[in-house]
């Protein structure tokens, strides 16, 4: 995996808004616009608004927004919009590799009620060249995510897709815990190695720490969605690399005699019963639809998928 730019994802905290309750006689005609808006003439435009009007919006009651808003968008980063064919091949791969691999372990119920309400494209990086880190995207209020990147998409590359699908499991993780508590132990076990500057650890330091990944060491709600996220979407020699070789390295006075493989397993042990007991996920057995389905996808696949879906 390319190890040059250390990447992270940023979550979001929105806070909500106080609503006041009238009487429906004292309410005024509505200063927002509650009409549905018509879809696109242009025929290929209006053949992907009505995929995602039938796959995601229906459904779910999820908007996926192709055009980048830039209200929606951090104004501090040089930004610009993903490409039409990247946005059309993302979205059937969101559809396949997401929606349709938590559908194999899970019913639709689960994610009618918790799915992001907004996915928000944004073609290319968000770099911060004072800590020489890379967003790859983020969640906010719990209920959009961004993901960016996107005209860099290369459905012929397992690395490539797994940047943005790993960043869909890590943001809908920080979603699950604002709708319910994740156990409080976790966030104890490795309270005294939480630092801002992860980036300055490498992969290995943070292994020898209990950190699947240096990101995960920058605080406890990273470190959850990290131990979730890396699990299930990493491919499996290389998270079991991480694992079995590089924690164990360095067990010994240089990393204050942790033990970073029990470490890493006590928190999946976590988060696995959380899973299990809350939301009645085998995260075992979504890593294993993930798994299938990421290994079927090419470029070739993609077409298909965009043919029978009527956007080729």
């Amino acid at each position: 995996m390319n190890m040059k730019i250390n990447r992270f994802i940023v979550i979001t905290l929105i806070v909500a808004c106080l609503f006041v309750s009238c009487r429906e006689d004292e309410l005024g005609e509505s200063i927002f616009d509650t009409e549905v808006p018509e879809l696109n003439e242009d025929f290929f435009t209006y053949n992907l608004d009505y995929f995602l009007v039938e796959n995601f919006r229906k459904p779910y009651n999820m908007h996926y927004i192709y055009k980048m808003s830039d209200v929606g968008s951090n104004m501090t980063y040089n930004v610009i919009p993903a490409t039409f064919i990247n946005s059309k091949k993302l979205a059937v791969l969101i559809k396949y590799l997401w929606y349709d691999a938590f559908l194999d372990v899970v019913d639709s119920a689960f994610l009618k009620e918790n799915s992001p309400r907004i996915i928000h494209l944004i073609g290319s990086a968000q770099y911060n060249p004072s800590s020489g880190t890379e967003v790859l995207g983020f969640a906010e209020g719990g209920v959009k995510v961004t993901l960016t990147k996107v005209n860099d998409l290369n459905e012929n590359d397992q690395e490539n897709l797994e940047q943005y699908f790993h960043t869909m499991h890590h943001e809908f993780v920080h979603i699950l815990c604002q709708n319910k508590t994740f156990p409080k132990e976790f966030n104890l076990i490795s309270s005294e190695h939480y630092i801002i500057e992860w980036q300055t650890r490498t992969r290995i330091d943070a292994a020898c720490l209990g950190f699947i990944s240096p990101y995960a060491g920058s605080s406890v709600a990273e470190d959850i969605a990290e131990t979730v996220s890396c699990y299930i979407t990493w491919p499996k020699w290389f998270y079991d690399q991480v694992v079995d070789d590089w924690a164990t390295w360095g067990v010994g006075p240089t990393w204050d005699g942790e033990d970073g493989k029990a470490i890493i397993l006590e928190k999946l042990e976590i988060a696995r019963k959380w899973y299990k007991d809350v939301w009645n996920i085998d995260i075992d057995e979504l890593r294993e639809a993930v798994h299938n389905r990421n290994n079927s996808v090419d470029s070739d696949f993609v077409t298909d998928l965009l043919i029978e879906y009527g956007l080729e």
